[in-house]
């Protein structure tokens, strides 16, 4: 698995990035733009958000949300039920981190 993942990288430095290099591009949508149009970049680039919010913050707040909960006994302090705190932990995580995304630090 992890192999794979090293070719893979090895193609993208030896093939994409002189192309990104030469044009100046950032991100994948700005490639897409100038390839495409500036319809695909917005498309591709609500895709990739959805896919973030679907599938990768979940598990990133579940888990913080799990390890302040066995570290600090959330439902002991709070006296709460453990899933009660895992709830309130996700909120506070994702209310925290998206006010630093949004203000910066």
């Amino acid at each position: 698995m992890g192999v794979s993942s090293v070719v893979a990288m090895l193609l993208v430095s030896e093939f994409l990035l002189p192309i990104y290099f030469k044009h100046g591009f950032r991100t994948v949508p700005d490639f897409l733009a100038l390839r495409f149009d500036s319809k695909t970049k917005i498309l591709v680039s609500i895709l990739i958000l959805i896919g973030y919010i679907v599938n990768l913050l979940p598990p990133v707040l579940y888990g913080g949300a799990l390890s302040l909960t066995t570290m600090f006994d959330v439902p002991g302090l709070l006296h709460i039920s453990y899933w009660q705190s895992i709830w309130l932990l996700v909120w506070a995580l994702g209310i925290i981190g998206s006010l630093y995304s949004i203000l910066g630090d």
